[in-house]
C-alpha cells in the first residue's frame, strides 16, 4: 500500500515546481519554516488538512491534485489512510467541500474572460460564498 505521507509530499513538491518555486518561497508564502516544507515533501510528517488547503491555494491547484484517485470512492479511501480516525460522515463532508472549492476556484479563474457569459451560480460579492440562487 502507498505511504500517503510520501505520496502527498511528492505532490506538494510537484505543485511547487510547476509554479517555479523553491522550498523557501513556498515556506514564505505559507508563513511556515522551510524545515516543515522539507518534512512534508519528504513524507517525514503527516500534513494537517488546513496546511494542505493553504498549499493548494497558494500553488493554484485543487485539493484533489494532492490526493490519489479521482473518483469519490478512491478519494474516500485515500482520506481514510491519510487521516486515520475520521468518521465516514466527516470524509463525505470533506469530499463535498473539495468539490465545491474546486468548482468555486474554476469559476473565479474563468470570471471576466472574454466571451464568457456570467451565470446565476457565479460567486456573489458576499465574502466569496457560492450564490446558488437563480436570478
Amino acid at each position: 500500500m502507498t505511504d500517503f505521507k510520501v505520496y502527498v509530499g511528492a505532490k506538494i513538491r510537484e505543485a511547487r515546481r510547476i509554479i517555479g518555486w523553491e522550498q523557501k518561497e513556498l515556506a514564505a508564502a505559507l508563513h511556515t519554516p522551510i524545515q516543515t516544507v522539507n518534512a512534508w515533501e519528504n513524507g517525514k510528517v503527516r500534513i494537517k488538512w488546513e496546511d494542505l488547503q493553504r498549499i493548494a491555494r497558494v500553488t493554484g491547484r485543487g485539493l484533489s491534485f494532492f490526493l490519489p484517485g479521482t473518483e469519490a470512492t478512491d478519494l474516500a479511501h485515500a482520506m481514510k489512510a491519510m487521516f486515520p480516525g475520521l468518521e465516514e460522515e466527516t470524509i463525505g463532508e470533506m469530499i463535498a467541500f473539495i468539490a465545491l472549492a474546486e468548482e468555486r476556484d474554476l469559476r473565479l479563474r474563468n470570471a471576466g474572460k472574454p466571451g464568457r457569459v456570467p451565470s446565476s451560480g457565479d460567486i456573489a460579492d458576499t465574502g466569496g460564498s457560492l450564490d446558488r440562487s437563480s436570478s
